[in-house]
This record gives structure tokens, sequence and C-alpha cells, in this order.
């Protein structure tokens, strides 16, 4: 009988020493791993949330900005795929994630994404979809000595991180009104059709745009007058020459959708920018299909001086499209092309 009690007692001994490393190994590390997270800074729910997604060692090891994360981490929206975005900063856009999404896709490492979204704004990251790859501590030093002077309308940088006419592709999308032509993309041919020529009620003696171009331009001009301006076209198509290929494969201008234009009450194009004329295609260009193409304060992503009197015709669709994104034609197309 004693030998029984002895064998029970140990049998039931060695189960609770089971039972305590079971709850060693399941009970405890949760217990721990739930304290750690509250130590960082994340609320009850938000800790349900991270645990529950499995990411509790993602969020610790990198500690993650609970501050960011506490609300976040509650929307029904939440995707875990932008765990690391969502606390680099409050108050995303989407514009933030669409740009996380293509430097991801182009390299950019975890720990450069975190600086760049955590020191810059929209306006300063939107560049890197065109810049050749750049060194992120040396673009963010770069924006940071001019942030009081730039803002959404003006990036001055130091450094020269589009490297012009290197590694140049073929434009995207020739042949159609939506060709991105800049020092980074260059033409194949520069014989578009259906090419038409100008009244000189519009613009200068032959003139000449591309037909879809050309009636959108007329309509502008129409609804300036109404509003008592004008506008008058001084260059339009221009096919370069052939035996200056570099003139041939980034003039925009043989596309036949670019043009200049002055006001028709001054032909000082250097004051047009202060004209009522360039405030209203500022406002209402794009319901015509045209985009301003160079705007000034810009020259370090667009290759190109900036321009007030120059706009490209791209079709009403995606002229709304960038002008509501506030993004410039080859930021646009190049992160959602």
């Amino acid at each position: 009988m004693a030998r029984k009690l002895a064998l029970r007692s140990s049998f039931l001994i060695t189960i609770s020493v089971i039972l305590l490393v079971v709850i060693s190994i399941f009970k405890i590390p949760s217990f721990l791993v739930r304290s750690e997270l509250e130590d960082l800074g994340f609320k009850k729910e938000a800790v349900d949330k991270i645990i529950d997604l499995k990411v509790s060692k993602d969020v610790i090891d990198h500690k993650l900005n609970a501050d960011n994360l506490n609300s976040a981490l509650l929307e029904k929206d939440f995707d875990v795929k932008y765990l690391y975005l969502e606390s680099y900063k409050k108050d995303l856009t989407s514009l933030d994630f669409d740009l996380y999404d293509f430097l991801k896709d182009h390299d950019y490492s975890e720990e450069e994404l975190a600086k760049l979204f955590g020191d810059l704004e929209d306006y300063e990251i939107a560049p890197l979809v065109v810049f050749e790859r750049v060194n992120v501590d040396a673009y963010i030093s770069d924006c940071l000595s001019h942030k009081s002077e730039n803002s959404s309308n003006r990036l001055t940088l130091s450094g020269d991180y589009l490297k012009p006419y290197e590694n140049v592709k073929d434009a995207p999308k020739e042949g159609t009104i939506e060709v991105l032509v800049s020092p980074k993309f260059a033409l194949k041919s520069n014989t578009p059709d259906d090419l038409e020529e100008m009244s000189v009620q519009y613009a200068i003696d032959g003139l000449i745009l591309k037909k879809e171009a050309a009636e959108a331009f007329k309509e502008m001009c129409e609804d300036l007058n109404d509003a008592g301006l004008g506008i008058y076209a001084i260059k339009g198509y221009s096919p370069g020459s052939e035996d200056d290929k570099t003139s041939l494969n980034f003039n925009e201008y043989s596309t036949g959708l670019l043009v200049e234009v002055v006001d028709i009450t001054n032909e000082n194009v250097k004051d047009f920018k202060t004209s009522k004329e360039a405030a209203w295609l500022k406002e209402n260009a794009h319901k015509y299909g045209f985009i301003l193409r160079y705007p000034e304060g810009f020259e370090k992503v667009t290759g190109y001086d900036g321009q007030s009197n120059v706009y490209r015709y791209v079709g009403k669709d995606l002229a709304t499209k960038i002008y509501e994104s506030g993004l410039l034609m080859e930021e646009y197309c190049l992160l959602y092309a």
C-alpha cells in the first residue's frame, strides 16, 4: 500500500513538473511578450492585435513606434504588409503607401525607408522614383539643409541625383499622348502622325501640333477669351535635326504635344509667370488635357530649366490625375504607369 502511494505521489509530481514546463514554455513567454510590448507604449487593444497578427518579434526587435501604431493597428483595413511604414509617421496618405511600395520594389532597405519617411515629406521623397539610386543619408542631409526654402512648390537640392542622359531607356508609351520624354527616356522616332497646322488666330504662322492637342488648345483659348484673357502659341512641333541624335531623341517638341505660349497683351516671356493668364492656366489647363511641363523650382527633377509658359498635352484623364496628385509628370508616370 505504501509503495502504491509512493508511486502515485511520484506520478503526480512528474505530471506537475511537466505542466510547469508546458506553462513555462507557452505562458511565461507570452506574458513577457505582452510586458515588452506594453513597455514600448502599446495599449492593450494594440497588443492583442500584434499578437494576433504574429508580428510581436518584428515590433519588439525593431522597437516600432507605438505612438504611430496604436491607432493604426485598430483600423479595419490595417494591412500587416505596411506594419513598418505605419510606424514611421502619422496621418499617412495613399501617396505614402505608393511611394513605399515603389521604393521597396527598387531595393531600398527597411532601414533606409525608416529614415526617409521619418525625416522627409512626401514632396522630398517623390523624386526618388525619378532619380538614380541615391545614398539615403546624403540625400536626407541635402533635403534637410534646404528645409527652410523647400515646399511642395519647390525642391532645391545641392546634389545631382538625376544623372541626365545616363542609363537612358526608351520613352514609355511612345506613339501615344501619354508618352514620357525626359533626359532619362528617349524617343525612337520624331515623326508623329496626325499633325495639324494651327490657325494664326491661336498661334504664329506655320505652328504645328498633333491634331488632338491642337483641338484642345483651341478650346482652351476660347474659354480664356471668354474670361477676358488670352494666350498665343509661339512654339509647337519641331522635328529636331537628324544629324543631332541628342536633340532628336530627347526633343519633346518632336511629339507635337508640347506648346510654348505667351500672354497676348505682353509678349515678354519672362513676365508670363506673373500674368493673369499664367494663374488661370495653373488652375484650369488640366481640364483641357494640358499640364505645366517644367515648373520652376524642380529643375533638379525634370532636368530642364523651369518654364512657366510651356505646357504639355497628355489628355484630360492623365492631366487631371497629375494635377490632383501634385506630382510632376515624371513622378506620376513612373509611380503609376
